[in-house]
């Protein structure tokens, strides 16, 4: 699993300036702009979201000829990086970019993008309850959900098949972790993948969103050391590593990635984007061997899905074409085909929930041996709990990973338990970030 970290120092050495940046905010009705419409619209993104968004722009083009477009791609950090550097200097800003999203509510707060509350107030059924959180200050809008990242857990078929396990009666974690002792019993091969002293910290933040819970509580202060939930997620991943279960390695690393291949560890806990790197990259021979379960919950009948974030387009305020910048959101954000030509494409889950009403999501996938994993993670993107994302990817959550991903390596390799290790991230984040 991946956490999008960001550039947070760089966050706080600039909130001085914004206090000098004076943006007026203003709200946009949904507007089908004249064909005759002209503009140069600047569009700040990188390469992996620009092959989504490049999808459907022949068809745009041919409704707005007079609207040209520029792309600008850098890495996703570099991007960020000069939407601050702009925020600093004020100007310097494109027209539209794609940003990750625990970066929305922080430059919505700096007054640099554009009030969009009455544009999406159409679409604001259209997207999950999380999605729209991830947007929203003071109860107004500032982006459009593009894409979802619902977390599921990928199995191989044949591992589970030779040990006799029931994927379906692994409702939950307990249960997985009585298959998983089973599977390696039986077969030899590990649950999962689980790095100690290189981890990253992504399954633990996954399984705490999956209970609505995370870093921080709803009002901003610090949970990690005050919720029991934080000290059990440890706790449970750490009998994983006890019984030989979840096996210290890379997932990603060459090793790693073959064992992946040659069928040599049982399941992938993992982002939707899963699915597209084990067909296309990790193992392609491996078609039909590997399917899809919800997470299993923490106790019988809990929630069972879990959010890993996403990216949003938003239009600056400073543009001076924001009626061109909403046409192009609502062509490439809001129109459910062509948000279905863009998951073709690029393999963007959509956030937009009419595209999941598509007979697209209803078609088996070969590669899963037909099962329907993208009406699957459909389900599980629309039951994200809200506090899952929306308090947990704050704008100051970068910073916070930075001071917690090394005292939970050292929870992993046995230098401090579970409360020790939490109470020292808590303490850590609360000096570095002045909460309480």
């Amino acid at each position: 699993m991946t956490i999008r970290n960001g550039k947070p120092k760089l966050l706080k050495s600039i909130i001085y300036l914004m206090l000098l940046i004076s943006f007026a905010t203003s709200a946009f009705a949904q507007t089908t702009p004249e064909p005759s419409l002209e503009a140069t619209l600047e569009i700040w993104g990188w390469d992996g979201a620009f092959v989504g968004l490049q999808a459907v722009d022949e068809k745009f083009k041919e409704l707005y000829p007079n609207i040209t477009l520029n792309y600008v791609a850098r890495p996703s950090d570099d991007t960020n990086q000069q939407i601050l550097l702009s925020a600093t200097a004020g100007s310097g800003f494109p027209d539209i970019s794609v940003m990750q999203d625990h970066f929305v509510k922080r430059y919505a707060e700096f007054g640099i993008l554009a009030d969009i509350t009455d544009f999406l107030a159409p679409y604001r059924d259209s997207f999950p309850g999380y999605k729209l959180d991830l947007t929203s200050v003071d109860d107004r809008l500032f982006a459009v959900p593009w894409d979802g990242v619902p977390v599921a857990v990928f199995y191989r078929r044949d591992i589970f098949e030779a040990a006799g396990v029931d994927p379906a009666s692994i409702k939950t974690w307990e249960d997985y972790f009585q298959a998983a002792e089973t599977i390696l019993e039986t077969t030899g091969v590990p649950m999962l993948y689980l790095q100690k002293a290189q981890q990253d910290g992504s399954l633990f933040s996954a399984m705490l969103r999956q209970q609505g819970t995370g870093i921080l509580a709803e009002d901003g202060t610090v949970l990690l050391d005050k919720d029991p939930r934080h000290v059990e997620v440890l706790n449970y991943l750490k009998r994983l590593w006890d019984a030989g279960v979840a096996a210290d390695t890379d997932l990603f690393s060459d090793a790693g990635q073959r064992d992946v291949a040659n069928g040599k560890v049982a399941t992938v806990i993992g982002e939707v984007w899963m699915g597209q790197v084990l067909a296309a990259q990790m193992a392609p021979e491996a078609s039909g061997e590997w399917g899809i379960f919800e997470l299993p919950a923490w106790a019988t009948g809990g929630g069972r899905a879990a959010g890993a974030g996403g990216s949003y387009l938003a239009v600056f305020e400073a543009s001076e074409q924001k009626e061109a910048a909403l046409a192009y959101l609502e062509f490439h954000a809001l129109d459910a085909e062509n948000q279905i030509e863009v998951y073709k494409t690029a393999d963007v889950f959509p956030s937009l929930t009419t595209t999941y009403e598509s007979p697209f999501f209803q078609e088996g996938v070969p590669y899963f041996a037909g099962q329907k994993v993208r009406a699957l993670f459909a389900k599980v993107n629309n039951a994200v709990p809200p506090a899952g994302s929306a308090e947990i990817f704050d704008s100051d959550y970068g910073e916070m990973m930075e001071l917690l991903v090394p005292e939970l390596q050292s929870f992993a390799v046995g230098r401090q338990s579970a409360e020790e290790a939490l109470a020292t991230a808590a303490q850590l984040i609360r000096d570095r970030t002045g909460r309480e």
